[in-house]
């Protein structure tokens, strides 16, 4: 499965994860649960956030430690000066690209400490990734990519269990009829190519 990501940039801190929560909670009606959070030096907070109604389903919010960012991209960027490398990139455009990356976000701004983040999966309903991303929007956050009418009007509450349930199943039956027409379409596409 492929990973969604979205991110509210914030002109000062970020909220902290307990903020963020409370302002998704309020906002749709559900209480929200957070099953795991993960220490790491690199992060403010990483932390699973899940619909307590229905945990199944998970969004990991996270924040980066700003000191801890700019010590990581320093390193990476070092790795690109050591001996040997100016040479493997004049060979491999590959090397050349990850050099002109890393030099350039070495020089940037250290903006990536200000921004929250959400990651969810693709093939997930959605709601509680559209919930948490507009609990980041009223805290001030502005949204990368923004979120489309449809999705603000779905995490817009009250949302009630049965809602989210009946927006769940659906979602699954659409979602699998899709994985299984997918092989049907090639095969006919493969037939017609004979």
């Amino acid at each position: 499965m492929g990973i969604t990501h979205r991110s509210a940039f914030f002109q000062s801190e970020p909220p902290p994860l307990e903020e963020i929560v409370a302002e998704a909670e309020h906002a749709s009606g559900l209480a929200l649960t957070v099953p795991s959070v993960h220490s790491d030096t690199l992060f403010r907070y990483s932390a699973d956030v899940a619909f307590e109604a229905d945990p199944r389903e998970q969004v990991t919010v996270y924040a980066y430690n700003p000191e801890a960012l700019r010590r990581s991209i320093e390193q990476q960027a070092a790795l690109f000066q050591g001996p040997g490398v100016k040479e493997l990139a004049e060979r491999d455009p590959r090397v050349a690209r990850l050099i002109a990356h890393w030099s350039g976000v070495e020089k940037a701004p250290y903006d990536l400490g200000k921004s929250v983040h959400l990651r969810g999966f693709v093939g997930e309903e959605g709601t509680l990734n559209d919930v948490l991303a507009l609990a980041l929007e009223s805290l001030g956050g502005s949204l990368t990519p923004p979120l489309r009418d449809k999705q603000r009007h779905d995490a817009t509450g009250p949302i009630t269990a049965t809602t989210l349930r009946q927006r769940r199943s659906a979602h699954q039956r659409a979602f699998t009829k899709a994985l299984l027409a997918a092989p049907m379409q090639l095969l006919r596409a493969w037939r017609r190519r004979k």
